[in-house]
C-alpha cells in the first residue's frame, strides 16, 4: 500500500549472533533508540534494491523462463538532527577521553525499523531491516550569511541478511530468508511488541525508564489496527 510521512524510526545495535546489545555498548539501557528527541528525526529515508528485475531466458524464439537474482537493498537516510554519541556508535566510531571519535576497524550490526502512515491515516506501515552497516560518506559545510546554512546528517546503509536464521524467514519455506520485511497494523494478529523483538534481536520492553514511550506506542498502534 502507499504511505506518507515518517512517523518514527527505531534503531538497535546487535552482536555477531544477532542479539541485542544493551547498556553502554548498546544504543540505550534497554538497547532500543528511537530517533524522535528534541530537533531529532529523519527528513527522508529511501530503501532501494528490494527486488531485482528478471532476466528473460529464450528458447525456440520464445521467452520460456525468467530468472530472478537476489535482492540487494540499500538505504539512504537524511536526518534533521541525531544525538552525536548515538550516531558515532551506529557508525562504529571509538571514543577517546578527550571528546574525540575515530572510525573503528569493524562496522557494528545495526537493525532499524521505519514507521510511516497509510493514506487512510489509520494504518501504520513498518519496514524492518535486521542487519545493516551504516556509513556517513561525507561531511559538507558552507558559510552562514544573512541566511543560516545548515548541514544535515546524510547516511547510507548497506543491508545484509539477518544474523539469526529464524529472523525474516519465509513462513512457507523456513530455509528461505530475506533482508527486508514489512508489516501493516491493520492485519489480523498484528503485534508491535513481536515486531520489535524480531527486528531488534530479542528486544523486550520493561517497566520504567526509556521503554515507556515504546510501551505506549505499542498500545496505541495496536488499538488502531
Amino acid at each position: 500500500m502507499s504511505a506518507h510521512g515518517i512517523s518514527t524510526v527505531y534503531f538497535f545495535k546487535l552482536d555477531d549472533t544477532g542479539k541485542i546489545i544493551k547498556g553502554t555498548d548498546g544504543l540505550s539501557d534497554t538497547g532500543i533508540y528511537e530517533a524522535d528527541g528534541n530537533n531529532e528525526g529523519f527528513t527522508s529515508i529511501n530503501i532501494t534494491g528490494l527486488e531485482v528485475a528478471g532476466t528473460n531466458q529464450w528458447a525456440n524464439d520464445k521467452i520460456k523462463r525468467v530468472t530472478h537474482g537476489k535482492a540487494e537493498p540499500k538505504v539512504a537516510l537524511t536526518a534533521l538532527d541525531l544525538d552525536h554519541d548515538i550516531l558515532m556508535k551506529m557508525k562504529g566510531y571509538s571514543k577517546d577521553s578527550k571528546g574525540g571519535f575515530i572510525k573503528g576497524k569493524k562496522k557494528p550490526h545495526i537493525a532499524m525499523l521505519v514507521v510511516s502512515t497509510g493514506f487512510d491515516n489509520e494504518t501504520k506501515v513498518y519496514e524492518g531491516l535486521a542487519n545493516t552497516e551504516i556509513i556517513e560518506e561525507a561531511s559538507n559545510h558552507s558559510t552562514d550569511n544573512n541566511n543560516e546554512s545548515d548541514s544535515n546528517t546524510t547516511l547510507s546503509a548497506d543491508v545484509l541478511n539477518p544474523l539469526d536464521p529464524t529472523v525474516f524467514a519465509d513462513p512457507n519455506d523456513p530455509e528461505h530468508q530475506e533482508p527486508y520485511k514489512i508489516w501493516f497494523s491493520d492485519e489480523t494478529g498484528f503485534d508491535l511488541a513481536a515486531i520489535l523483538k524480531e527486528v531488534g534481536g530479542g528486544y523486550t520492553a520493561v517497566d520504567g525508564g526509556s521503554s515507556q514511550s515504546i510501551a505506549a506506542t505499542t498500545t496505541t498502534t495496536t488499538a488502531n489496527s
